[in-house]
Parts: structure tokens; sequence; C-alpha cells
């Protein structure tokens, strides 16, 4: 039940009157909402209690916006009687600076928004997320994002350098000291020059200017003597004159390619400038020979030159020993080692050798191995279907316990180097089988028992049914 209201009645001093304070004070904020409002500074939307102690509610809610909010309407979108939804708020986009002529549009932060546009203070213009003065910034001097360099200032909207230097390009530069401008902007010095009171001189050791470049005639091997002439067949200039280096010899007469040449050690002159090395020869202390490790059969009629005897095939243990056909020469001898096969001309292993695997040109499919000749796919491939992967734990490839059921499991990248490749293994029944890569082997613990080479990149371990749920096994890393 609502409880009774009571009411309580003003003194008629409080209430009437035009000399009251009331009406004096209520009148007051009456005028002063009044201006406030003309100004833009105050909010009267739906709900929200005016200065005079009302509210929106109390009267249906006809003054002021009203938001329509998703909250509790299913994810409706947001409605707004006036203004533009922007987010979770709506706003007037003519006269809010975060969304200025549309949601998206920030003012800068010294910037206004009026009539839908940024407006920066007077005498500055929008310039990206700035307000500048392109009479003095001298990030935005004269237009906007025309940088002054670095040592520059903005006046009057133009880049001005510091004292004593002017601006050339993107850069202000001493123009009485700056061999790129020296004198004036862009005027480059000669290579080598230097800038002395805006004009190019060359240094004292090459006071001799060539072109483009301050040269020194004793030793420029480009100007040696004069401008003009330029040491070739790498001749050095000194004092003035093309010669060859102190320890060479002027070979630059000779037709069999003429040069300065170190008479002791250059193959092309060899003791003398006409001499020159043949078939693979070196000079050494002046004479032509073959180097250290190869015999010299420059007097073969197969091929003659410097030989490695120990795997050259047209020379193998000796000069003009030739291999028959395709056969290698391995360690002095024709043909393959043990165990390989002369495959074109490469010895291969059949057992091993993805592409000729059991015989030459048989090539593995993708991604198999060739193992004992045979193409697989893993380890346990033509030995069991579906294997259980066993994955590496602290210590080594471990399942414990392995149960009573019979079960096949494939051990991958199994390559220990600290221990022998074994399988160790515990509590099996006397009767119980064990086999990796289809081969019987015992149960033993401790040591284990070392395991022969890997089947397609690992083992295939199978179990055979029977034993205790205790039983386990390991193969071990350490």
């Amino acid at each position: 039940m609502r409880p009774p209201s009571t009411s309580i009645r003003k003194s008629s001093s409080e209430h009437h009157g035009g000399g009251s304070a009331w009406s004096a004070a209520h009148g007051g904020r009456r005028y002063l909402v009044i201006l406030l409002a003309a100004l833009g500074l105050i909010h009267c939307g739906n709900g929200s209690r005016d200065l005079f102690g009302g509210s929106g509610a109390g009267t249906g809610g006809a003054a002021g916006n009203t938001i329509e909010s998703s909250a509790g309407t299913g994810g409706a979108p947001l409605t707004c009687s006036s203004g533009v939804a922007c987010g979770t708020e709506c706003v007037d986009t003519q006269s809010n600076a975060s969304h200025c002529g549309d949601c998206a549009t920030k003012c800068p932060l010294a910037a206004a928004c009026v009539g839908g546009v940024c407006m920066c203070p007077t005498g500055q213009q929008v310039c990206g997320t700035d307000c500048a003065n392109l009479t003095t910034d001298a990030a935005h001097c004269g237009s906007c994002d025309r940088a002054c360099p670095l040592a520059a200032s903005c006046s009057a909207g133009q880049c001005v350098c510091p004292q004593n230097t002017e601006l050339c390009g993107d850069a202000c530069a001493d123009t009485n000291s700056n061999p790129a401008h020296c004198g004036a902007c862009d005027r480059a010095c000669p290579k080598g020059g230097t800038c002395a009171q805006g004009a190019c001189m060359c240094p004292p050791a090459q006071a001799t200017l060539c072109g483009n470049e301050c040269a020194d005639l004793q030793s420029a091997v480009a100007h040696c003597g004069d401008c003009g002439t330029a040491c070739i067949n790498n001749q050095i200039c000194a004092a003035g004159a093309c010669t060859c280096a102190a320890g060479q010899t002027d070979c630059n007469a000779s037709a069999n390619q003429p040069s300065c040449a170190d008479l002791s050690s250059t193959p092309a002159h060899c003791g003398d400038c006409e001499t020159a090395c043949i078939n693979n020869q070196i000079c050494a202390a002046g004479a032509c020979t073959c180097a250290a490790g190869q015999a010299d059969c420059n007097g073969s009629n197969i091929k003659p030159g410097c030989a490695d005897l120990t795997g050259t095939a047209a020379h193998c243990g000796s000069c003009d020993v030739q291999c028959p056909g395709m056969e290698p020469c391995i360690d002095s001898k024709c043909g393959c080692p043990a165990g390989q096969t002369l495959c074109g001309n490469k010895c291969v292993d059949l057992s091993s050798d993805p592409m000729n695997c059991t015989a030459c040109g048989k090539q593995c499919p993708s991604g198999n191995f060739c193992t004992n000749g045979q193409c697989l796919k893993s380890p346990c491939d033509l030995l069991c279907t579906g294997p259980e992967q066993v994955s590496l734990q602290v210590g080594g490839f471990r399942v414990d316990p392995v149960g009573t059921k019979e079960r096949c499991l494939e051990v991958k990248g199994y390559a220990p180097t600290k221990t022998n490749a074994r399988i160790v293994c515990w509590n099996f029944d006397a009767n119980r089988s064990l086999k990796v890569n289809g081969q019987a082997v015992p149960c033993l613990v401790d040591a284990g028992f070392v395991l022969d080479t890997s089947r397609a990149g690992g083992y295939c371990v199978q179990v055979g049914a029977g034993g205790t749920v205790s039983a386990g096994l390991l193969l071990p890393v350490e």
C-alpha cells in the first residue's frame, strides 16, 4: 500500500511577492540557464536534471535529446533523436572536435570544430594532426609538410639558415668551406679538392687539376707525369714515370700476356718474360712444375698435365693408366669400393641409395627411405599396420608399462651419441616374443641388447602378447 503523501506548504514569502528572496533567486537562475544554453554550455538531455531541480522524466521526456541504448534490445543499433551515432554516443558532428564532419575525423588538439570543419586558432592552419603557423613553424614552413633543415628556422614562410650558412637544397651549408657548395650552392670542388674562402683549391700534394680531379703527377697512375698519361698493365707511377714495382720485371714488350711480372711465381712469365707454364702447372722459384701432391704427366698421350694419381681416371696409380669405361679412380685403384656399384659415373650403395634402390635408376617415391634394397615409408612399413608412435622422454624412448597385449611400436629419430643403440626390457615371460625391425631379439635388462642399423630412419619394435602388466621397455639415449 502506498503511503500518503505529505504536503508542506511554503510561506507566502517564499512563493509570492516581487521582492521576495526566492523570486529573485529563481529569476536569476533562470536567466543564467538561458544564457548558458544559448552559448551551448548546457546539455538538457532526457532524464537530466536542470538547474531548477526538474527532470525531463517528469514531463514525459519531451525536452532534450533521447538515446536508445542497444543494451537489453538484442543488439539494436544506437538511435539518436538528434546528432549522429558515433559508437556508443550521439554527437553533433558540426561542433564536436573529436568527430568533426564525420565520426572518423578528429581535429588537432588546438583546433575547434565549426560547421563540421576543423578550425585552428587565428593565424594557424590545419596540417595533418597539427595546427601550424606557416610563417614560423619549421615543420610546416610556407606550406604544410615543408620542413626546414635541422639547423634552420622559419621566418615569413621561408626557411632561414643560421648566420654564415646558406640554404642549399635540404641542408644549411657554409659556402666558404663546404666542398660540395663552394662559393655557391651546388658548386662542387674537384675530387680531392678543398674549399677555402669560397674558392676550390687542390692540396699541395695533389697540386695539379686534371679535369675534375686533383692529381699528384709524380704518383697518380691515371695521370703520370702529365694529365694525359695513364700507366697500364699493372704498372705503377714513380717519380712521374710508369714503371714496374720493385721485384717485378717489365714484360710489356712480350706478346704473351704483357704486364709487370714476378718471374719467380707468375705462370705466364716463369723464369723469363717468354716462358709460360702449361697444363695446370705452377711457377715456383722461376720454374714450371706440378703442385705438391700431383705427378707430372705432361708427356702423356692420353691427357697431358699435372694429375692426382689417387683420384684421376686418366692417370690412376701412375701416368697413362686409364680406368675402363666410366669407372672412377678411388685410392689409386679403378672401380667402386666393396659394397658399391657403378651407376653412370657414380659409385652407390644399392641397399641404401633412394635414387638407386636395389638397381641403378630405381628411384624410391619422394620422402621414402631405401633400407636393405627396399623402398620404405617408415620403420614399421611392411611389418605391421597402424603402429603406435613412441615419443622421446627423459632418458630415452620409454614404454612402461607395455601391458599384456600384442603391440607394434614405432621409434623415429633414435640415434644416440653417448651410448650404443640398444633396447632394454624387463618383466617379459620367457615365451613372450620381441622383434626389432623384423628380427627376433632377447629381452635383456641392464646393458640390454645392441641393435643393428636403423630401418627407414628408425626402429620398429613388435611385442607379442603375454607377460605381466609390469612389463616395460626402453631405447636409452645415455
